[in-house]
């Protein structure tokens, strides 16, 4: 179903892009030479350089192959996006570069290639269409409340209609959105001044879920808290939306500021002290941490998360040691300690404002541990009907040297009869998030499609889009998806039952007692988790009501 929604390009965008671009700094100029590719021709470029230099070429040459793709199709009415599904049931663009789940330049360029009818008199499809506009302008316009959205595209309309004086395209956070919007809006404007009723639409609206992996896990363990943190229970577009990452942030503020004072007054370990007071005069901007949160609910390790916050870092070496500095304010060094200080710091406060969220990831990775200490896969069905089974093994590298006239080898990845039992553990809580992420998205289409005749929409992962007259339609359903998932039942019960009923399938029923929750197999003995530990209560199904489920 998703591989026959059809597609154009959006030619207004690709000739402004063409003309305006290098003007206001939408693409790179492809006629320039880095500064280091010149320098490494005379000497040989530090690693990270050379990595500085690899980014800014591979960034120039993916943007000169969308645009040349771009030009490729321009003529085409339709051509059409093939995607595929991974084993988690996720969805994935099969073709490179224009497509859209690639980058904002590929997705300001893609129309739907059939236009809806937009009624003029339909408030709630053009107040979506302002919404989608004031998000791409961005500044913080996109934590705002519908109503102030709306609001402040209303005010700024003049400079809308006459975008191409570049007033708010300078300062626009997704300039080639905004300027996407900005020809939609300028359509409808224009079709006021005839006498038909409507418009046609052909322009996507995205909008993105709040904090997805969060917001499977609150709903999988009835964590009231959390809901209303991630905009699943609220019914007033009047009211600012709730952002965890600006929560965390004000937290995380409070949490140095507790331990320098801590530190500080009992005199001990004058270098984590010194770390505190680093990072509590560093400009902890929602950005900076947000990755490293989002990760979080895939079980991504400190060390991961580190190296999220880092990429947003400089790097300089002063006296032979290596330092970063923030964009923000250059005078603030930090050393690698304190990246894993923050991290750490980010661990804690994220566990003290959510406690169920540490014993669910406590309770699945006992129970891939114990299927891990078993030796049998971990299988789960999602309520799309998709049946997954995750066995990771170990491999190991040989090398071949095939023709003894050359001196070509090849190394070869194989694998071995071994259970790679650190990976079994670390993969339960992505892959789990993940499959139930994909199968909203099955369901959701599932309901689109067979419930209307004619339907745009694509999806990147747990963002979604469609014309401006269907955002609502959307929004219901999604809503109706996680109703079915999360309140008709108690899916991680079924998903415990699952796990249980392996085991017995692989070792008999007498292997697990209901009662002890225990397993008896030769001369183990091994505790189950309860889950019943890890689940605050059930969800009411008008609890998932918030029109910010989406955003």
């Amino acid at each position: 179903n998703i591989s026959s929604v059809g597609f154009k390009i959006n030619i207004d965008v690709l000739d402004f892009i063409l003309s305006k671009g290098i003007e206001f700094d939408l693409i790179t100029d492809p006629n320039i030479t880095h500064e280091l590719e010149v320098k490494k021709k005379k000497v040989k470029l530090t690693i990270s350089e050379q990595k500085k230099l690899d980014s800014f070429n591979s960034k120039k040459n993916l943007e000169m192959n969308i645009i040349g793709l771009a030009h490729i199709f321009k003529n085409i009415s339709e051509f059409f996006i093939p995607v595929r599904l991974d084993n988690r049931g996720r969805v994935y663009c099969s073709s490179e570069y224009l497509n859209y789940q690639s980058t904002e330049l590929a997705k300001a360029l893609l129309l739907f290639s059939k236009g809806e009818k937009i009624y003029k008199s339909d408030k709630t499809a053009i107040d979506y269409l302002k919404i989608f506009g004031a998000n791409c302008y961005g500044n913080g316009l996109d934590k705002k409340s519908y109503a102030d959205r709306i609001s402040w595209i209303d005010l700024n309309e003049s400079n809308i209609l006459n975008f191409k004086n570049g007033v708010l395209i300078k300062q626009a956070n997704s300039k080639l959105l905004f300027i996407a919007f900005c020809f939609e809006y300028c359509k409808f404007k224009k079709s006021l001044e005839n006498d038909r009723n409507f418009y046609f639409s052909d322009f996507p609206i995205q909008l993105d879920a709040t904090c997805n992996g969060y917001q499977h896990l609150a709903m999988l363990t009835g964590n009231d808290p959390m809901m209303t943190k991630l905009n699943l229970h609220t019914d007033n577009v009047n009211e600012q939306p709730n952002d965890l990452y600006t929560l965390l942030s004000l937290k995380l503020k409070e949490f140095f500021e507790q331990k320098s004072k801590e530190l500080n007054e009992n005199q001990i370990d004058p270098i984590k002290l010194k770390s505190f007071k680093t990072l509590l005069n560093l400009p902890l901007r929602r950005k900076v941490i947000k990755t490293a949160i989002m990760v979080k609910p895939y079980n991504a390790s400190i060390f991961q998360m580190v190296n999220y916050i880092r990429e947003q870092f400089d790097e300089i070496k002063i006296n032979d040691k290596i330092y970063f500095i923030s964009t923000e304010d250059n005078n603030i060094k930090l050393e690698q300690k304190d990246f894993y200080l923050l991290c750490n710091s980010i661990e804690k406060v994220l566990f003290s404002e959510f406690p169920m969220l540490k014993a669910f990831i406590k309770y699945l990775n006992r129970v891939a541990e114990i299927c891990a200490i078993l030796n049998i896969p971990i299988v789960w069905s999602v309520p799309s009907g998709l049946n997954i089974t995750q066995y990771y093994i170990d491999s190991e590298a040989i090398r071949l040297k095939p023709f003894s006239y050359k001196n070509t080898s090849y190394s070869l990845s194989i694998g071995t009869k071994k259970l790679n039992k650190k990976k079994q553990i670390r993969a339960l809580m992505p892959n789990l998030i993940h499959s139930l992420d994909a199968s909203t998205l099955a369901l959701l289409v599932n309901l689109i499609f067979n419930g209307y005749k004619s339907y745009n929409f694509y999806s990147i992962h747990d963002c979604f889009a469609v014309t401006a007259n269907n955002v609502d339609k959307l929004i219901h359903l999604l809503k109706m998806v996680y109703i079915n998932i999360y309140c008709e039942t108690n899916y991680i019960t079924k998903f415990d039952k699952g796990i249980i009923e392996n085991i017995k399938l692989h070792y008999g029923e007498t292997a697990f007692d209901e009662k002890t929750k225990k397993i008896k197999i030769n001369n183990l003995n091994l505790d189950f988790p309860n889950v019943q530990e890890v689940l605050l209560g059930k969800i009411a199904p008008n609890y998932i009501n918030s029109p910010y489920i989406i955003n």
